[in-house]
């Protein structure tokens, strides 16, 4: 853990600087020198990740007799650093009360959600700006080669950002269940949002849907289904050879009364022993179609993550050469629910 120091004299002038102090004026140590430390942070005002954290500090640095004291300091530009920053005082020989800085970099010690959260911020900033771009380009003229190569980087940049958004997804079930609220609503409808919005990968053949007309309205997170269900048609267009079909389908169970959603492929099987392992982080027992470069490693842990959030139950039926179907279940409304409306979390997906 990189460590420092900032001296301060009774005018709060800084008279000496460590390089990992400096990381607290966001300068080198060598201009920090002769310069007023609240002149310094005021320049980095728009750079602290709270404005309470900038008025806090100034507050005891310009106290006459500060009392050793610590918090700790988040920094968003122009890179993301958490500091521990301890100001306690100092007296000069002359009797003047001066002030020190004890400077902890922690950013390495952040832990995993923080990381991740910054994490996929910044690269989701980087990658939207490839995918951006790249979409500008194809107004250009270009000859086939060259098309082909943005093409490219344009999937695959989508494909990168797809992954960052799961990477996202996974750190908020880790921290408790689904967000949003519960609503009372039509399953029929909701599929079939999704089925309108869904966007097969190219090359890929048929999407199917079958759903009873005559399905129980579903007391769940609107949000969180929307999320079940992309993934798991993700996870089918992954894993389908191009020109086949995924089905989805959705049924109630007579004895059990539950509505039971699946999402059959064509693809490569799972065989048995593999069924549970499935469900875990970046398992890989089941090659992904040779239409696609990779399968997403994430898709189906965060699919039975959110399903047992809501009290459902999600299971695969396969066998080896057999294709695959993910089902899960979800609990009908109370009889006679009047149905909710939407609180702006609609149910989309996305196959690109």
């Amino acid at each position: 853990m990189n460590q420092g120091l900032v001296v301060l004299n009774a005018d709060r002038m800084v008279v000496q600087c460590s390089d990992a102090g400096a990381l607290l004026l966001g300068v080198p140590y060598q201009q920090a020198l002769g310069h007023s430390i609240n002149q310094l942070l005021q320049q980095r005002i728009n750079d602290f990740g709270s404005a309470d954290d900038l008025d806090w500090l100034v507050d005891k640095i310009s106290s006459p007799a500060p009392t050793a004291q610590d918090a700790e300091i988040i920094f968003r530009r122009p890179g993301y650093r958490r500091l521990k920053v301890t100001v306690f005082p100092l007296t000069a020989d002359n009797g003047n009360d001066g002030a020190g800085l004890l400077v902890r970099d922690l950013t390495l010690d952040t832990d995993k959600d923080d990381f991740l959260s910054i994490l996929s911020h910044e690269l989701l900033n980087t990658i939207t700006s490839v995918i951006g771009y790249s979409e500008l380009l194809r107004n250009a003229t270009l000859d086939q080669i060259q098309s082909d190569w943005l093409e490219t980087i344009h999937s695959s940049g989508q494909r990168l950002a797809e992954l960052v958004e799961d990477l996202q997804e996974v750190s908020r079930v880790e921290q408790g269940g689904p967000p949003g609220t519960w609503e009372i609503f039509s399953l029929n409808q909701a599929i079939d949002e999704v089925s309108a919005s869904t966007e097969l990968r190219a090359g890929f053949g048929e999407f199917e849907t079958r759903v009873d007309p005559h399905l129980p309205m579903v007391k769940t997170n609107r949000k969180a289904l929307g999320v079940i269900l992309r993934n798991l048609l993700r996870n089918a267009t992954d894993h389908a050879p191009s020109g086949s079909k995924v089905t989805l389908t959705a049924r109630q169970e007579e004895e059990s009364g539950r509505v039971v959603i699946s999402v059959k492929d064509l693809g490569q099987g799972i065989v048995q022993t593999g069924a549970y392992s499935v469900f875990t982080p970046f398992y890989q027992g089941r090659e992904p179609a040779m239409n696609n470069s990779s399968g997403n490693p994430l898709c189906l842990f965060i699919a039975k993550s959110l399903v047992e959030d809501l009290g459902g139950e999600i299971w695969l039926e396969s066998g080896s050469r057999e294709g695959a179907i993910f089902h899960f279940s979800l609990a009908p409304a109370p009889l006679n629910a009047e149905p909710v409306p939407p609180t702006g979390l609609s149910v989309t997906t996305r196959c690109e």
